[in-house]
């Protein structure tokens, strides 16, 4: 059994069970919706790596390659973004995809933070290596 909720403009939770591929869908409120299922609001590590694969690769299509998922997640991954920064960050055409002005700047960003947190991970391995 697989389960999925999203919430709507309207501010109601859908939640979406598929069992042996039947798909059945109820519309609940967003205050009863268990805390689980609400959307997260911070940018996290994994959106981060998603942006600096579009950008560097100028699509979608490419990035999801060298990312080892399918297109329609990095774009999901990529609309939850903008819309957890209040802005967009690519321009979107008929095969590609052109960054902004305000991506120019966060892929800098993005890139330090990304880096950062990969350096602070081989420090902890190294600790680690050197206590076995």
């Amino acid at each position: 059994m697989a389960l999925s909720c999203f919430s709507d403009t309207l501010g109601f939770a859908a939640v979406k069970f598929k069992i042996k591929g039947a798909q059945i869908g109820k519309r609940i409120d967003s205050k009863t919706a268990p805390a689980l299922f609400r959307e997260k609001k911070g940018v996290d590590l994994k959106d981060l790596k998603f942006f600096v694969a579009v950008y560097e690769a100028k699509g979608f299509s490419s990035a999801s390659k060298s990312l080892g998922t399918v297109q329609s997640n990095v774009s999901a991954r990529i609309i939850a973004l903008e819309r957890k920064i209040g802005t967009a960050l690519f321009e979107r055409r008929w095969r590609s995809v052109v960054p902004t002005p305000k991506a120019d700047k966060f892929y800098s960003y993005a890139k330090d933070v990304i880096a950062k947190l990969n350096d602070g991970e081989s420090v902890f391995e190294a600790s680690n290596r050197a206590r076995s």
